[in-house]
């Protein structure tokens, strides 16, 4: 009979550990972090799939074509990119969007869509949709320095969360000044 241990499946956790081990990489080698368009979180591998190709990724990251992919087996390389701790998350507005399907987590990154449709086939309201990514985004690890502004909507919604990075206006152009 023979024992084995079982390797956890891949998290959020194991994302935020990667997107640190990029900005650390880049730094360290004097670029800016790639584009993001979507992360694919899936069970044994994460999918970094960026906006163009770039061949140099860190450590522990396999590229191909314009995606660079994190295997189960290799996430404790990047534990080994100096400079890890002290990383800022390059991606702060990454959001799940869904599931695809293979049943792999999809995130995409807010600031490279640009303009985001949301559509209300899944059951949920548009403003549902935008609360539940104001919730994620208040209080995911690589938002943390992010500031949230919500244009309109519940006026409770900040005070709820209860975030010093989530705040609430009326008016559009309070932003412009």
């Amino acid at each position: 009979m023979g024992l084995g241990q079982r390797q956890r499946p891949l998290s959020l956790r194991t994302l935020d550990l990667g997107m640190r081990a990029i900005a650390a990489h880049c730094r360290n080698a004097g670029i800016a972090p790639p584009p993001l368009q979507l992360a694919l979180v899936g069970e044994t591998e994460i999918e970094l799939r960026m906006r163009e190709s770039c061949p140099t990724a860190p450590v522990g990251f396999t590229v191909r074509g314009r995606s660079w992919f994190l295997d189960q087996a290799d996430v404790d390389y990047l534990k080994s990119v100096p400079g890890l701790s002290e990383a800022a998350r390059p991606w702060p507005a990454l959001v799940t969007l869904g599931r695809d399907d293979h049943d792999r987590l999809i995130l995409g990154d807010l600031e490279a869509f640009g303009l985001l449709e949301l559509r209300t086939d899944s059951g949920f309201g548009p403003s549902d949709l935008l609360a539940a990514m104001i919730v994620e985004l208040s209080f995911s690890p690589w938002a943390d320095e992010m500031i949230i502004t919500v244009l309109g909507g519940d006026r409770r919604l900040p005070d709820a969360l209860g975030k010093h990075n989530v705040t609430r206006i009326d008016d559009p152009d309070t932003l412009i000044d």
